[in-house]
């Protein structure tokens, strides 16, 4: 997600305030340094909290106001240092070391707001009143929840000192304690102060437990129990986190403290001007919560694909003729027509940032669109509309990534597979282009929502992402091959013409993000063919020779870690019969034989983990020893839990056969 100008603006000129603020102090060098960590946080609005809430009364920027702002963060950052003592998160020996630092936090806070109100102010009066709060709210956190009036209040009363910057601004501005603006930012904030509670009981759960305190996920989760007959004291607590994600509760709670953001933004929307900074605020967590959201899903998505596949063998063919090619397309079609959602669009591949929804139905439409009878089974207008609505915002991996050029790729051939004029949308694509004449997968311009997405607390550099990747460009090559024609695009076609034929090896091309060669290899293949470059036949045949060599003696291939992968032995078929090189019949053949022979009887083929993940700081991804098939982190595998992308490849693969003249 993109911040607005302003929070970024604040959030560096508050940081460095504070800096200064800490650095004229009589402190030790290593107390300075340990004050001033952390800073650059996504949470770093806390840097400048009260500037969130100025605007409902008419506060202008002032030194008081800054002062005010480094009095906030100082008390803020007191009450971090304590929790972290009161969780058990600090070793014993530093103990009186985190006691030092909240003690100092908490005594130069005082001494700025005793210089910002005099003894006699009614700020005093709200003070005391937000510190009898906090204090209640720690008794009440030791019992359980027993009831949700009983929860909101725990998140309301623990945050109380946040709301000393609505306070502090009221009585600064002498405003009306009793009036609309002041009652709904604090309402605002009750919101804000529960859907964060909300969140953090959601990822606490372990903890808590733990700690023996009180979480509103395992309150609910005691009551889903109850519902559903579960004797919920003979659940093992080690388990409890996985138990809250199963019976639904975690995404339950997740979504309702997406709409407590939602509603504290909504209600302080009349009261705060033309400021960002509130909503900028309520959006990170938005955007943190539906991350979390999304990850979490796609695990009970894992779970629950797996239980309804099947690996039964639908069964040999005894002819390979137009019949049964067309049947065993038809059987495709059904199985992707089930697994295609109401509004458009599949999911596949799992990964850190969770199930693909955009880019995995780009991907599965550009290969399966003019697949004959497919009107008979999928809804082509709703993935239409779908794809339309995604490049609103520019095509992704899926809600909560970045852009990226392999989804712009696919994204774009897509609706020009649809009949739809793309020239809008090439400068999208064009900006993945580098120097050197390839297409990276992501663009300087998405560091800040790669951090987001990653959860990184510092901001991290993804140089080797941003370089130009031979299974990006191999997509890019194909894309531009078929637009040539109509756009003026030329000059981009033949850089990356230059850069294609200078990364060829062994008469193949590497994949960065997928486990063979035959992944880029074969697009490069098809976009040779679709653009009929005279100069380029001779790589093409050259590069299919090369493959072939590698093909099984039943006609499949493989890659690495599977002896027999549908996911290559369809994208080799397809792009061998781009080509029409006849001369390949039977190696042609027996693929198709080989595709037919493993369709699974629900119409799926076998699932390849193809994608790969290489760490951002590795450029070759052939250095990394071990890609284990895991849901998240790095230098894995991700795992093809709906077998749609070896199912459309295959499908196309049957498809394209049983139109050619092979």
């Amino acid at each position: 997600m993109q911040l607005g100008k302003e929070f970024v603006y604040q959030l560096e000129n508050s940081g460095n305030k504070y800096k200064s603020y800490i650095d004229n102090l009589p402190l030790s060098s290593t107390i300075k340094d340990s004050l001033c960590s952390g800073l650059d946080k996504r949470s770093g609005y806390y840097l400048f909290y009260p500037h969130l809430f100025r605007g409902a009364f008419n506060v202008e920027v002032s030194k008081k106001l800054d002062l005010l702002c480094i009095a906030g963060f100082l008390f803020y950052r007191s009450l971090l240092y304590l929790d972290k003592i009161v969780d058990s998160q600090v070793a014993q020996k530093n103990i009186n070391q985190y006691l030092q630092l909240s003690f100092i936090c908490q005594e130069e806070s005082i001494k700025i707001l005793a210089t910002l109100f005099p003894l006699d102010s009614t700020f005093w009066t709200l003070w005391n009143k937000r510190k009898k709060e906090y204090l209640e709210a720690q008794e009440l956190e030791k019992k359980d929840i027993v009831n949700e009036s009983y929860f909101y209040t725990i998140a309301d009363f623990k945050s109380a000192f946040g709301k000393i910057a609505i306070d502090s601004l009221a009585t600064l501005a002498h405003h009306e304690l009793n009036s609309d603006a002041y009652n709904a930012m604090l309402m605002a904030h009750k919101h804000f102060s529960i859907a964060r509670q909300m969140y953090d009981d959601v990822i606490d759960i372990k903890e808590d437990v733990i700690n023996k305190q009180s979480n509103y996920a395992i309150y609910k989760l005691k009551i889903e129990c109850e519902q559903q007959g579960i004797n919920f004291d003979s659940l093992d607590e080690v388990y409890l986190e996985k138990y809250a994600y199963v019976l639904g509760v975690s995404e339950a709670i997740l979504k309702e403290a997406i709409l407590n953001f939602e509603t504290a933004v909504n209600i302080s929307k009349p009261f705060i001007g033309n400021s960002t900074l509130w909503v900028d605020a309520n959006n990170i967590h938005i955007y943190l919560t539906k991350t979390t959201l999304i990850k979490q899903t796609s695990y009970l998505k894992q779970i629950q694909s797996k239980a309804e596949l099947s690996n039964q063998k639908y069964g040999k063919v005894l002819h390979l003729n137009e019949v049964e090619i067309e049947n065993r397309i038809n059987l495709a079609l059904r199985y992707l027509a089930k697994k295609l959602f109401a509004d458009g669009f599949w999911e596949e591949y799992l990964n850190s940032a969770g199930a693909s929804s955009i880019w995995a139905t780009a991907f599965i439409y550009s290969f399966i669109y003019n697949t004959k009878n497919i009107d008979n089974f999928i809804l082509l207008d709703k993935i239409k509309e779908y794809l339309i609505d995604k490049q609103n915002l520019g095509f992704r991996y899926n809600e909560i990534a970045p852009t990226d050029g392999d989804s712009t790729n696919f994204g774009i051939l897509s609706l020009h597979s649809m009949g739809i004029n793309v020239s809008q949308y090439l400068g999208s694509l064009m900006k993945y282009q580098t120097s050197d004449g390839g297409f990276a997968t992501y663009h300087m311009d998405d560091r800040e929502s790669l951090n987001a997405l990653m959860n990184f607390d510092h901001i991290e550099k993804f140089d080797s992402w941003e370089e130009s990747h031979n299974c990006v460009s191999a997509v890019s090559f194909y894309l531009l091959s078929h637009l040539r024609k109509s756009f003026e695009i030329e000059n981009h076609y033949q850089l990356l013409k230059s850069f294609i034929l200078s990364r060829q090896k062994n008469s193949v091309w590497d994949s960065y993000w997928w486990t063979s060669p035959i992944y880029a290899t074969s697009f490069i293949i098809k976009a040779i063919s679709e653009s009929k470059d005279a100069d380029l036949i001779p790589v093409r045949n050259a590069a299919i020779e090369s493959l072939l060599h590698q093909q099984n003696k039943n006609g499949s291939w493989r890659d690495s870690f599977q002896t027999e992968s549908a996911f290559y032995t369809g994208l080799m078929a397809n792009s061998i019969l781009s080509s029409s090189l006849s001369t390949r019949r039977r190696q042609v053949q027996k693929s198709i034989e080989w595709i037919i022979e493993n369709q699974n009887d629900d119409g799926s083929w076998p699932e390849t983990n193809a994608m790969r993940l290489p760490s951002f700081k590795i450029s070759n991804p052939n250095e990394v020893k071990s890609w284990p098939d895991r849901r998240s982190g790095l230098n894995v595998r991700a795992i093809e839990f709906n077998r749609l992308f070896s199912t459309s490849v295959c499908l196309s693969a049957l498809n394209a056969y049983g139109r050619s003249e092979f």
